[in-house]
């Protein structure tokens, strides 16, 4: 065998150890990775349930809300802003969720200062802020309100 036939073998040899090797480093033997659920056509639109509001002590309350996007659904590179407001109080409270942190539907939670006393009552409601093509910000969902507990 001649030094360049020697060269070409020893070539077509690592280069199919080098495809029997890519060939063999996938998940064998495990179901295909499951794909996000497509998320259904027209503008997102949430519906709240469930309102709780707490006490955790005078100056902080809890808030637990369920939603479920009844049409569309959380929308690529769009935020979302939790709203809540104390009627009679100039209290309110703000959570801001990305795309990512919302599902077609689950509980969103969490806690809010106060900064003055008095407030009894609640009201909740979803916005988004839309992308850089349309931007602003648009009521996506009912209102909820209560009674503080």
């Amino acid at each position: 065998m001649s030094f360049l036939h020697g060269r070409i073998f020893v070539r077509r040899l690592l280069l199919g150890c080098v495809v029997v090797l890519a060939a063999g480093c996938g998940r064998s033997g495990h179901a295909p990775e499951p794909q996000a659920a497509p998320i259904p056509p027209g503008p997102p639109t949430m519906e709240l349930s469930d309102p709780k509001v707490t006490f955790r002590n005078p100056e902080t309350v809890e808030c637990e809300v369920k939603y479920r996007f009844t049409q569309g659904g959380p929308q690529p590179h769009d935020a979302y802003d939790f709203q809540i407001f104390f009627p009679g109080t100039p209290n309110s409270g703000l959570k801001l969720m990305h795309t990512w942190e919302l599902k077609m539907e689950g509980t969103i939670k969490d806690s809010f200062r106060m900064s003055q006393p008095g407030a009894k009552t609640f009201e909740i409601y979803v916005t988004e802020t839309a992308k850089l093509d349309r931007p602003g910000r648009k009521k996506i969902s009912n209102v909820v309100s209560g009674q503080i507990q």
